[in-house]
């Protein structure tokens, strides 16, 4: 694995970190009645976000090397988890549902295999 590779783990794992620290500070923006981050939240998402969005787009851009190191089938079974993982949080998320968690969490696998993958050497 390359030190970027590293580097996007441990800044995403941060981030996660401090979104799931608890908090009781003002919402800067709602989502839902019950959903909503805060300012140290948002700060956590920052970290999340660019190291997410830098590693889709190198995942996308090495697709050819994620095809042959995954194979087919499990790289559009990975990609259908992925999508399928973002719609059950979006929908959760958005409707106050207590399920966001396994959503994000098969949204993370499906996208974690192509990340790997494309970040192997």
């Amino acid at each position: 694995m390359t030190q970027s590779f590293w580097i996007c783990c441990l800044t995403f794992a941060i981030g996660v970190v401090i979104v799931a620290l608890p908090d009781s500070g003002p919402r800067v923006f709602s989502i839902s009645e019950l959903h909503g981050p805060s300012l140290i939240d948002v700060l956590g998402l920052v970290m999340v976000m660019i190291p997410w969005t830098y590693s889709i787009i190198y995942a996308l851009l090495k697709w050819r090397r994620v095809l042959f190191v995954l194979g087919r089938p499990l790289a559009a079974l990975s990609l259908a988890a992925a999508f399928t993982g973002l719609v059950v949080t979006t929908i959760s998320v958005s409707r106050d549902g207590p399920y966001w968690w396994m959503g994000a969490l098969i949204a993370f696998a499906g996208q974690f295999a192509w990340i790997v993958a494309a970040f192997r050497k």
